[in-house]
């Protein structure tokens, strides 16, 4: 790049921006690991893995983000920049929504009749 923003400034970026976030990711690594062995018994558990694995990945993604905000600056006006950050954290968070509706539907949903 001949901006001065070369891969290792992306890459000590994305991890500057990933050591922030690692206490999130280990929570929602251990909601993941804890939905995915108790699945068979309950269904509710499935919706809180997929939950969990939203939160993760929309986690790294916010990571990636420092890396995006950095390229798009560095390559365009501050018009297109600043579209294309607000998009960015805009899908970031209505992932992040998604991901909030499944785990209170899975906290608050009936749980299925037991059998006798």
């Amino acid at each position: 790049m001949s901006n001065g923003y070369d891969d290792f400034s992306m890459l000590t970026t994305f991890f500057s921006q990933l050591v922030s976030t690692v206490p999130l990711l280990v929570i929602w690594i251990i909601g993941l690991v804890l939905s995915l062995t108790r699945m068979g018994q309950d269904r509710r558990y499935q919706l809180t893995a997929v939950a969990f694995g939203i939160f993760l990945l929309a986690g790294l993604a916010g990571s990636f983000s420092g890396v995006l905000i950095a390229s798009v600056a560095a390559r365009s006006d501050i018009t297109t920049a600043s579209w294309v950050i607000g998009l960015f954290g805009l899908a970031i968070m209505a992932v992040n929504c998604v991901g909030w509706v499944l785990l209170l539907l899975a906290l608050f949903r009936r749980p299925a009749p037991v059998d006798a």
